[in-house]
């Protein structure tokens, strides 16, 4: 009687396991067996997965990781790869950081991560800048340091390029396998818009002489006439719209902008190349000659970002460079030289040119008509003693968007850096 008994309850028992592991095994059809919670991000049962991270971007290569967490950001799912050995299906809960699992045994399962593409800002600030000012010519402008004249920075947090010949190239405007000179640009630097970084490029070479803005035209001077040429006149009219509005330095009213912004240069530039540009605000009040080409770098910066003369302010894509970016484009040396004299310095800024180039900041004279702006002269100072009817060499500046994308090139002039 005891035997059968006995026997009855293990048999009671036994179904009753097995009812259980069939309800189990059904949960697990549908259950995250493999989550991580976001108060913990803890793996649940990784003895169960093999995370594998790509190497770099678009490499192809993974390597296994020994981490204990999913990546929270800077990898994307792969749900092409990513699959287990017995048949259980992967996929991606993104709004809760979690893969789902879906099977109805134990399974061995593979997780593949790609690598996400780095924007050309982050790429700079992260792979270039190493957190030692002066490496690879890049200098983090925090307003500390420990370096000759760190005192000097310009403490407005962002990353500029200075000395002679850094790796600053970038190709814009191209996809060629060669990037042709007239598709060069140099990163003056990284700089903190609104809580996001954006490179700042200038054209690697000017795209001619131009006046800042006209008090007339001069037909002759230019070698068109109405008959020879009707459509070049209508288009020359275009760029000196009226000669009675020419001659004043508000760059926002400027010839010059609106041929750039609005004519020539912006329009060769493929639509999709246009749209990596970002609309900027531009600080264009300028400031007396005594506080601009007769000051430092730092002080030119305050006088001409910070504090202006007036404050005026302009958006727009395209625009020139200031000032004090040319004088921060020098070695950290010259930093408390008079811009003036940067003629002295000329061959440890990598921003110099033999030009006679405008710059976006006017000049205020106070009693003088406002017709001069600041330039940077052939012998390498900076100066204001031409009148903006005078044709001096133009290299457009503007900032690329955020999101813009590092691809490859290590920055030199024959590998430059390739963006998305």
């Amino acid at each position: 009687m005891k035997k059968k008994n006995i026997a009855f309850i293990l048999s009671s028992i036994t179904l009753c396991l097995l009812i259980l592991m069939s309800i189990v095994n059904l949960q697990n059809t549908d259950k995250n067996i493999l989550e991580n919670s976001k108060e913990s991000n803890k793996i649940v049962k990784n003895n169960t997965l093999t995370m594998m991270y790509e190497t770099d971007y678009q490499s192809g290569e993974y390597q296994v990781s020994t981490d204990t967490t999913w990546p929270q950001e800077g990898y994307t799912f792969n749900e092409v790869l990513s699959k287990c050995e017995n048949g259980g299906i992967l996929t991606w809960d993104d709004n809760n950081k979690k893969v789902l699992l879906q099977t109805n045994t134990s399974d061995k399962c593979y997780v593949y991560f790609d690598k996400n593409p780095l924007t050309l800002a982050s790429y700079i600030i992260n792979n270039i800048y190493t957190g030692t000012d002066g490496d690879n010519g890049l200098y983090y402008h925090d307003g500390s340091g420990s370096y000759t004249n760190a005192d000097q920075e310009a403490g407005d947090n962002s990353y500029r390029y200075a000395g002679a010949n850094p790796n600053n190239y970038v190709c814009f405007g191209s996809d060629e396998a060669v990037c042709s000179e007239d598709n060069l640009y140099r990163i003056i630097g990284v700089f903190d818009e609104n809580g996001e970084y954006q490179t700042k490029l200038i054209k690697n070479t000017s795209i001619g002489k131009y006046k800042w803005d006209a008090d007339e035209i001069n037909f002759d001077e230019i070698n068109i006439s109405y008959e020879e040429n009707v459509y070049n006149l209508i288009q020359l009219a275009a760029f000196f719209p009226d000669p009675s509005e020419g001659g004043a330095n508000i760059w926002e009213e400027s010839d010059l902008n609106n041929y750039i912004n609005n004519d020539s240069y912006l329009d060769i530039l493929e639509e999709k190349w246009q749209n990596k540009i970002a609309n900027t605000t531009w600080q264009i009040g300028g400031n007396t000659y005594q506080n601009i080409q007769d000051v430092s770098a730092k002080k030119a910066y305050t006088n001409e970002i910070i504090s202006p003369v007036t404050s005026i302010i302009y958006n727009a894509k395209i625009g020139l460079i200031y000032v004090s970016d040319y004088g921060y484009a020098a070695s950290p040396d010259s930093w408390t030289t008079i811009l003036a004299d940067y003629n002295n310095v000329a061959d440890s800024n990598w921003l110099y040119s033999d030009y006679w180039e405008w710059t976006i900041t006017r000049c205020s004279r106070g009693s003088d008509n406002e017709t001069f702006v600041f330039m940077l002269i052939s012998s390498g100072g900076v100066d204001s003693i031409f009148s903006v009817s005078s044709e001096q060499d133009v290299r457009p500046t503007f900032y690329l968007n955020s999101n813009v994308q590092y691809i490859s090139g290590s920055g030199t002039q024959t590998d430059p850096y390739r963006i998305a």
